[in-house]
């Protein structure tokens, strides 16, 4: 496709800026028009600017689902990392861009690293994670991100979603084999937070996924949902049976 421009010049005039800043501001703008002309006429699809931040990050982070699929098309990498360690794969995930999230995962030229973590320790299932992202948590998983990764505090996807109270997100960690015996470093797991919260739906879930409610050194869910009075939880714990333990017996210490 042939693109024409009066006297060689880029719509708007961006290309006035600098050759690098004018597709990186376009991707911010969100003018497409702009992009393909930087692109048809040879402009790095890479630049970074003084962030790091690709024009692929900036769309990511700016939900420009157009523009994403032109860089993408335009053989974009998709793992240059910004200077917190994040890629346009964490900003989407971030943000909740559904969309976008698919199209990046789908991209197989420069294919997204879904493990990578940022300078919190903080994967993208991470993210969408602990903001309630479902749709985005659910194809994470069926890509093969690892569930399990954890944060600074040891805190898995898992933890977080279930201090938010997420019954969906934790559904479908639980599915896709995310460990919920996992202790963070207060000794929590996934299943003593819901229990101190009161999250009566997500204990259930826990215990139909075989979560553990006396992992060896971590606190006790039983004793946690009895201090806060979650009389409705208590009962769920006490008449817990593991499947391959027909005399268990959930202790409260």
């Amino acid at each position: 496709m042939e693109i024409k421009q009066p006297n060689g010049s880029a719509p708007n005039g961006e290309n006035d800026i600098v050759p690098a800043a004018a597709l990186l501001t376009a991707s911010r703008s969100g003018n497409l028009k702009n992009i393909e002309y930087f692109l048809h006429h040879d402009y790095d699809v890479n630049i970074c600017d003084k962030n790091n931040e690709t024009p692929l990050y900036i769309a990511c982070k700016s939900g420009h689902i157009e523009i994403v699929k032109l860089l993408l098309k335009n053989k974009c990498k998709t793992n240059i990392l910004n200077k917190n360690n994040q890629t346009a794969m964490h900003e989407a995930a971030r943000k909740g861009f559904t969309e976008i999230v698919h199209l990046l995962l789908k991209y197989k030229i420069h294919k997204c690293d879904l493990d990578i973590l940022n300078k919190k320790s903080e994967t993208p299932l991470f993210m969408a994670s602990i903001l309630g992202h479902s749709e985005i948590v659910k194809l994470l998983l069926q890509y093969k991100c690892d569930p399990n990764l954890a944060n600074w505090n040891n805190d898995t996807p898992l933890h977080v979603a279930v201090t938010e109270g997420y019954t969906e997100v934790v559904g479908h960690l639980l599915k896709y084999k995310c460990n919920p015996d996992i202790m963070n470093n207060q000794n929590e797991t996934p299943l003593y937070i819901a229990s101190f919260l009161g999250f009566s739906e997500i204990v259930k879930l826990f215990l139909e996924h075989n979560g553990n409610p006396t992992v060896p050194h971590a606190k006790s869910p039983l004793k946690a949902a009895s201090t806060e009075c979650h009389h409705d939880v208590v009962e769920l714990l006490k008449n817990y049976r593991p499947p391959s333990c027909k005399s268990f017996v959930c202790s409260i210490l």
